[in-house]
């Protein structure tokens, strides 16, 4: 299992990718959500509430993802990857039980490259 500060690095070293790889990573990356969003909603260990949380910032998460990706399709790249770190890191504080499945998303996504 890799660290906050492992992770974080991770992320943020993919802002060295050239623009079209970054586009293709975002892209896997957001396929990943909706996989994760399977799995939280079919997680029998997770009251419904804590589902409904964890769904309603998984789909927070989604959205300003979809917001880099449209800048990254503009060629507008404003620190994608620190942007995109944030965002998970935020999100995976508002719900702990999300913050699993958006690192393991970006992982997966990653095995792609």
């Amino acid at each position: 299992m890799m660290n906050a500060e492992a992770f974080r690095c991770l992320v943020e070293a993919q802002d060295q990718r050239p623009l079209s790889e970054k586009i293709r990573l975002i892209e896997k990356l957001l396929f990943q959500f909706t996989i994760a969003a399977r799995v939280i909603g079919s997680d029998d260990r997770l009251s419904d509430k804590q589902i409904v949380i964890a769904l309603k910032w998984l789909n927070e998460m989604t959205h300003r993802t979809w917001n880099i990706l449209y800048d990254l399709r503009r060629n507008e790249d404003h620190d994608s990857m620190g942007r995109l770190y944030a965002c998970m890191r935020q999100y995976a504080a508002e719900s702990r039980e999300l913050g699993g499945h958006l690192a393991e998303s970006f992982r997966l996504a990653m095995s792609h490259f």
